[in-house]
């Protein structure tokens, strides 16, 4: 599994597969290496299979908070393709399990629109005991990544483009679904600030040249400019 992880990092997915492969003809329980390769598929737009992977690792999950990782993971999958609703059943789920674990359940709301649900979870999901224990646990990007989200969404900019600068400041998390490593380069791509946002995914693919969609957005991106051969030159290399 840990040879997986190094391999998806680095951008060899299919080095990668097949690591975590290997560790589950050696252990078809290993719950750890179930999750990663989800993770995996996830990152490569390969939805269908993510999410067989994460209804596997419920099936295996040992205790309510894997059984709560699960779900997580599920509800994120069907968020990004937009079926909102197996999303919240799936987030409904995930907080059964685990009460605390909001995130999932405050991302719906947003994409509702229902001000009233984001206000009282953001107040739970941002609360100053939450931010003590993503310190302690090293995950300040996954906190400035959500604060980032949320102030994008409610049309605050700055301020999100500001969480997102402090986001990439902190060690992504490899085990995460997402290192948000394009969080800033993709929220200037929807404000509409293409030369920025042209700048931050030539960083990424620096990096990692085949960083998940990394290609695609940038060819979003050279698009806008009207820059027809670059706009082609990427979205051949996606």
């Amino acid at each position: 599994d840990s040879l997986g992880l190094l391999h998806q990092w680095i951008g060899q997915y299919a080095a990668a597969e097949s690591a975590y492969n290997r560790a589950l003809a050696l252990n078809p329980e290993a719950g750890v290496a179930v999750i990663h390769l989800g993770h995996l598929l996830f990152q490569q737009g390969r939805y269908r299979a993510a999410r067989a992977q994460y209804q596997r690792f419920i099936q295996i999950a040992r205790d309510d908070r894997g059984r709560a990782r699960g779900f997580n993971s599920l509800a994120w999958v069907y968020w990004t393709q937009g079926e909102l609703g197996p999303a919240a059943l799936a987030a409904k789920q995930e907080v059964h399990h685990d009460p605390a674990s909001l995130w999932n359940s405050l991302v719906l709301a947003l994409l509702r629109k229902d001000q009233t649900a984001v206000t009282k979870l953001a107040k739970r999901v941002f609360a100053p005991a939450a931010y003590e224990l993503f310190r302690e646990r090293g995950m300040l990007r996954i906190w400035e990544y959500q604060r980032g989200n949320v102030a994008l969404r409610q049309g605050r900019p700055d301020e999100a483009l500001g969480h997102f600068r402090l986001a990439l400041q902190y060690q992504a998390l490899e085990w995460n679904i997402d290192s948000f490593e394009d969080c800033l380069a993709n929220a200037y791509l929807e404000l509409g600030r293409a030369d920025e946002a042209i700048t931050e995914y030539e960083r990424i693919l620096k990096i990692n040249p085949n960083y998940p969609l990394a290609h695609y957005h940038l060819g979003q991106a050279y698009e806008r400019k009207g820059e027809s051969e670059r706009t082609r030159a990427a979205f051949d290399h996606f």
